[in-house]
């Protein structure tokens, strides 16, 4: 047992014995860095007859993205409440939905999701939306992120906020003309020097973008097959194709890849971090896609106490600002940002990345799936164009 884990079980034994009053209990949990919800989560359990911090069952499992946890954050949650985080990978959302509908709470308690998805989730009865006033670290966010309306469920929220960017090209200028247009990717010149990350309902989106489909994650059949013969147009020019994101730096590193192109921003101080070339950003005339994303609570979720206690965890500001300082990229939480501007090392970078500027975020077109038999449509595409 760890000493957190000690400290916890002796303040619940404190607040049963009346040596604490619930105030006292309160304040003692968030010196020692645990959340409301779960200092919150331990109480209910006092009149079930248990004095441990084992009120909180485990372990949690999350199906997420890889920079959306770090193992420091992890291991504080586990030293703090004893419950072990399993933590799965996926990279479309398609994939996160398709085995969420198929397992539900049985086995999976937290899932990720980008902004238009999580309507969607609701809609189809999968999760349970938020009360964000009973999360501590839900007072840090950015005003405008806890107001999403289209995440709005009466005074709930589907989802907690997490981070947000746009995704765009960035290319290295040792070997890549400047450009600003979509159209320079399928140069020959450029025959397997392009990345990927393979989200098909994406790149399909942004193959939209390319053909001049005008909402991009709602085209027609024919704006499909549009965006299909474009992809395959320009397959000869792609590499490879990598399943997270954080994989896109060894390509420029390496020299591999010439251009990347649906990263989020960051990318180029990521890439200068790890010793890699100076790339460069392209903001495309036709349009780019970006995402808003966050976690949701699975319905029926097997361990939901944990669940919950675990977002109001992860979204303290010292964790965001962690994450921020690895993965460069603007995040939900306003307290972590007014933090990192007053480190030297990482002020410019608050601004580089527009984290200081939250109203950009539901300017972009944003993640989601299309409508009715789009989804599958978007997919078969996909997967028709890369098996070409």
């Amino acid at each position: 047992m760890t000493d957190r884990h000690a400290v916890l079980q002796s303040l619940v034994e404190g607040v049963r014995g009346g040596r604490l009053t619930r105030r006292e209990f309160f304040s003692a949990c968030a010196r020692l860095g645990i959340g409301l919800v779960a200092a919150s989560s331990v109480l209910r359990t006092l009149g079930g007859g248990t004095a441990s911090a084992a009120a909180l069952q485990g372990p949690l499992n999350i199906l997420v993205w890889d920079d959306h946890f770090d193992e420091p954050e992890l291991k504080d949650f586990l030293a703090t409440t004893g419950v072990k985080i399993n933590t799965s990978l996926f990279d479309e959302n398609a994939d996160a939905y398709a085995k969420t509908k198929l397992v539900g709470g049985r086995q999976i308690d937290v899932v990720s999701g980008d902004a238009l998805w999580g309507p969607r989730y609701h809609q189809s009865g999968l999760v349970d939306p938020l009360d964000l006033s009973q999360f501590a670290s839900a007072k840090e966010l950015f005003p405008v992120f806890r107001e999403i309306s289209f995440w709005k469920v009466g005074n709930r929220s589907i989802m907690f906020p997490w981070s947000w960017a746009p995704i765009i090209p960035y290319y290295d200028p040792r070997y890549v003309t400047p450009f600003d247009s979509y159209e320079a990717l399928f140069d020959p010149k450029y025959r397997r020097r392009i990345v990927m990350e393979k989200t098909p309902v994406d790149i399909m989106a942004q193959m939209g973008l390319v053909t001049g489909a005008k909402k991009p994650y709602e085209m027609t059949p024919a704006e499909i097959k549009a965006a299909k013969e474009a992809l395959i147009r320009l397959k000869p020019n792609i590499l490879t194709f990598v399943e997270q994101s954080n994989q896109f730096v060894q390509y420029f590193v390496n020299g591999t890849a010439w251009i990347i192109a649906n990263a989020h921003t960051g990318l180029d101080y990521r890439v200068k971090q790890a010793g890699g070339p100076l790339v460069k950003p392209v903001y495309p005339k036709e349009g780019y896609v970006g995402f808003l994303d966050g976690e949701m609570v699975v319905k029926n979720a097997a361990h939901r106490n944990a669940a919950m206690a675990w977002l109001d965890h992860k979204n303290q500001a010292k964790y965001v600002v962690l994450n921020f300082q690895k993965q460069l990229r603007a995040l939900a939480n306003e307290k972590a940002m007014k933090m990192l501007q007053q480190d030297p090392k990482y002020a410019d970078l608050v601004h580089a990345t527009g984290y200081d500027q939250p109203d950009v975020a539901l300017r972009m077109i944003l993640k989601g799936p299309p409508p009715g038999e789009g989804l599958k449509m978007y997919i078969d595409a996909f997967n028709e164009a890369i098996a070409r």
